[in-house]
C-alpha cells in the first residue's frame, strides 16, 4: 500500500467522523457529545450546538479534501502536515466563538 493511499484512508475516516459528530451536534442538538461546557452559562444552547457543530462539519470536509490532495495531487507530506494540523483546530477555534458569542453575561 502507497502512503498517499494510506494517508487518504485515514483523512476519509476522520473527515467521516467530524462530519457525524458535527451533524449530531449541530443538527441533532446532541449537546450531550460536547464535554466540559457548563450550559447554565450559555444563553442559547441551539445556537451554540449549531455553531460548534458547523464548524466540525467544515473540518471534517476540509480533512478529507486534504488526504484527497495528497493522493491525487501528490502534495508534499510537509504541506500535508501543516494542512491537517490547521483543519483539525478549526473545531476548537469554533467552540470558542460559539462559547464566547451565546455566554450569559
Amino acid at each position: 500500500m502507497s502512503t498517499g493511499l494510506f494517508i487518504l484512508l485515514i483523512c476519509l475516516s476522520t473527515g467521516v467522523v467530524f462530519i457525524l459528530l458535527g451533524f449530531l451536534i449541530g443538527y441533532k442538538n446532541k449537546s450531550d457529545l460536547i464535554n466540559g461546557v457548563d450550559f447554565s452559562k450559555i444563553a442559547d444552547v441551539g445556537k451554540f450546538c449549531r455553531t460548534f457543530g458547523n464548524g466540525l462539519i467544515l473540518s471534517g470536509v476540509f480533512v478529507a479534501l486534504s488526504g484527497c490532495l495528497v493522493y491525487f495531487a501528490g502534495t508534499g507530506l510537509v504541506s500535508f502536515l501543516v494542512s491537517f494540523f490547521i483543519f483539525s483546530s478549526l473545531p476548537l477555534v469554533y467552540f470558542f466563538y460559539a462559547k464566547q458569542k451565546y455566554a450569559v453575561g
